[in-house]
């Protein structure tokens, strides 16, 4: 069913992979992201990798094709299972367009299992046929969010917008920093290091093959 187009232009499958690869542009480099998909068995088509590696990530994800048949469960035991295994914070997002095969008694051990590791839980359903009551309540069940995508344009909007929560969480967490003087700072005239004002935050950068390196910021990185 995730071959069907929405509003008469694109697929479902099209939509979603669209909006993982914009999704991905928002979120922190060291993050790290794994794809999931189910059919009847699950298949992890991207494991762990580092946001930052956008360039891998993608073309992963542009050759999930379609299959058959809606074990959903199969998905999210596999994906507790890498959250598991993980530190820091921890994401799921679940995205179906049917109704599961599984008996509605099967999630309690999935959302107690999400519960007990902290995860941060999103629902997503995609169309008229994806069961919302069962999306619905499991993310209250963990403390989540639902997301129900009637239109070709809700599904990229529901997946950057969760992206930049997820950005703007790990921003708030960072401490203030006072930046450092590094190798090249001595060809600044009139600036003393003592003088430097605390800063809230600054975006990592690595400095180009030539290039001078005045201030360090986070971790001596480039500032």
């Amino acid at each position: 069913s995730m071959s069907e187009k929405m509003d008469g232009n694109v697929s479902k499958l099209d939509l979603v992979k669209a909006a993982v690869h914009a999704s991905l542009r928002d979120l922190p480099d060291e993050a790290k992201v794994a794809v999931i998909v189910f059919d009847t068995e699950s298949n992890m088509v991207v494991t762990p990798t580092a946001v930052s590696e956008r360039d891998r990530i993608d073309p992963l994800v542009d050759r999930i094709g379609i299959g058959g048949g809606t074990a959903m469960a199969t998905g999210v035991d596999a994906g507790l299972d890498i959250l598991d295994k993980e530190p820091g914070e921890k994401y799921m997002v679940l995205l179906t367009d049917g109704d599961t095969i599984e008996p509605p008694q099967v999630w309690d051990k999935y959302t107690r299992r999400a519960s007990a590791l902290g995860v941060n839980w999103t629902s997503i359903a995609v169309g008229t046929d994806a069961d919302q009551n069962l999306m619905r309540r499991l993310a209250t069940a963990v403390g989540g969010q639902f997301f129900y995508c009637g239109t070709s344009a809700r599904i990229p909007k529901v997946f950057i917008s969760q992206a930049r929560q997820v950005a703007k969480q790990e921003l708030e967490k960072r401490e203030p920093f006072l930046p450092r003087a590094g190798k090249d700072f001595a060809i600044v005239k009139g600036i003393s290091a003592v003088e430097f004002p605390e800063l809230t935050d600054a975006i990592d950068a690595t400095p180009k093959s030539g290039s001078q390196t005045l201030l360090l910021g986070r971790d001596s990185n480039s500032l």
